[in-house]
């Protein structure tokens, strides 16, 4: 069961980035004025990809409705009695250097997380749990493009990064549709619903699990393992079912009408689960996801300050094993 949830917040995330940070191929009889509605998309496309710096808060929930008693797991079961939730926010450059200054507060069974990441341009740190971590060299290499956070960095990385992946995030939406112009925060915006195809979603999610061991070659891990491999088959399984779970996905996006700035981008979905094996869904019924992102205070300066006394990455690293090391059990 554990599976379908990170399975699915992966999902939805993905569809969030296509909304903000690609166009579609297919084309939409929406205008306004002189504009259609896939000429807006694009024109925004285009500001996300010159976005020189930008405030940002994000907001994620998680609702499931389930029958506990069916559950192996009676924490799996705590967790889910209450909503599970993430905010976030930061600030972010990607003027050389770049910068990265975000927040994050995970919210599961009551608990609350909280994480966080800054790049000052020099150096790169992960907090986990209110305990700073300095990233390795190879790992700030893969978030900037370059071989530092210097001037050989080059924005938009993560775009690049999912085409060496084989994945084209211009696919995930079929079309978009203009719904008239709203304020936002006091600017006026465009506001676009998008048509999320989520075969193409789906596939998508598969192939960059499929490519997990070169992701974990830059966090030091490995999937070559026959434990790695049967949670990846598992979950894949997992995406596939995801098509028949997700219903009334909706995925609507705010672009300012001047420059065209990304100013907020909502997704919304529904789930059922009553298609899923009793064995698979483990009293799994229904639930619902909301995801809102809202950006400001476009151009301005980004300062980040360094955290004090920050420990190696392979302390995390080693941690991490500790908890993981010699487990082969998987929860559906």
């Amino acid at each position: 069961m554990r599976r379908y949830m990170v399975v699915f917040v992966a999902l939805l995330l993905l569809v969030a980035l296509a909304a903000g940070g690609c166009g579609s191929k297919k084309k939409s009889s929406s205008t306004s004025g002189n504009l259609t509605a896939d000429q807006i998309s694009a024109k925004g496309l285009d500001a996300t990809k010159n976005l020189k710096s930008a405030a940002f808060d994000m907001n994620m929930a998680l609702n499931i409705k389930a029958d506990t008693a069916k559950m192996s797991s009676q924490s799996t079961a705590a967790v889910l009695a209450k909503p599970i939730t993430l905010t976030g926010s930061g600030n972010i450059s990607n003027e050389q250097p770049q910068k990265l200054d975000l927040t994050l507060n995970i919210g599961a069974g009551g608990m609350t997380i909280n994480a966080g990441m800054k790049l000052d341009g020099q150096k790169a740190w992960l907090d986990v749990m209110d305990t700073w971590y300095e990233l390795p060299a190879t790992m700030m290499s893969a978030i900037t493009g370059g071989a530092s956070p210097a001037a050989g960095a080059t924005p938009g990385n993560l775009t690049s990064v999912l085409g060496t992946l084989g994945v084209d995030p211009t696919s995930w939406i079929s079309g978009h549709t203009l719904l008239g112009t709203e304020s936002v925060g006091g600017t006026n915006c465009y506001h676009l619903s998008d048509t999320v195809d989520m075969a193409a979603l789906s596939q998508s999610l598969g192939t960059l699990m499929q490519s997990a061991g070169s992701l974990g070659s830059v966090l030091g891990t490995s999937t070559s393992s026959a434990t790695s491999q049967q949670e990846l088959k598992a979950a894949q399984d997992a995406v596939k079912q995801l098509q028949t779970i997700l219903k009334d996905v909706k995925l609507e996006a705010w672009y300012d009408t001047s420059t065209y700035d990304l100013h907020k981008l909502t997704a919304q979905a529904t789930m059922d689960f009553a298609a899923v094996p009793d064995a698979a869904k483990q009293g799994l019924q229904s639930g619902s996801f909301s995801f809102t992102l809202d950006l400001s205070k476009f151009g301005e300066s980004v300062t980040v300050t360094p955290p004090a006394s920050a420990k190696p990455f392979s302390d995390l690293m080693s941690g991490l094993g500790g908890l993981t090391g010699g487990s082969t059990t998987t929860t559906p």
